[in-house]
């Protein structure tokens, strides 16, 4: 999980409230939060283009759109404290335990 560390720092860190605007804790979480919500949005368009309007190749679009995606995931995990080894071991005991994997 080093890699998402490393783009924290070498790119969220960099990019984030470029403009300046997110003044309060307030601010950072819900852009961060909104943000998630929008770029989970843009992955599920480009599904439903695929599936449904025009089925060229959209491997790139859907590259960016997750890249985008996790840019605001990491971000709100680093907000709330939770590291992306804590979010996956949570993820992976409840579904183990949903599943009845021992």
């Amino acid at each position: 999980m080093k890699e998402f560390e490393k783009h924290k720092k070498d790119v969220i860190d960099k990019t984030w409230n470029f403009s300046g605007r997110l003044v309060t804790a307030q601010d950072h979480f819900l852009n961060a939060a909104f943000g998630v919500a929008g770029e989970a949005g843009e992955v599920a368009d480009e599904h439903k283009k695929l599936f449904f309007h025009n089925p060229k190749d959209r491997r790139e679009n859907i590259v960016n759109e997750f890249g985008d995606l996790f840019y605001y995931t990491i971000k709100l995990l680093d907000l709330h404290g939770i590291t992306v080894e804590e979010c996956l071991a949570a993820n992976k005991k409840k579904l183990y335990e949903r599943h009845g994997i021992q």
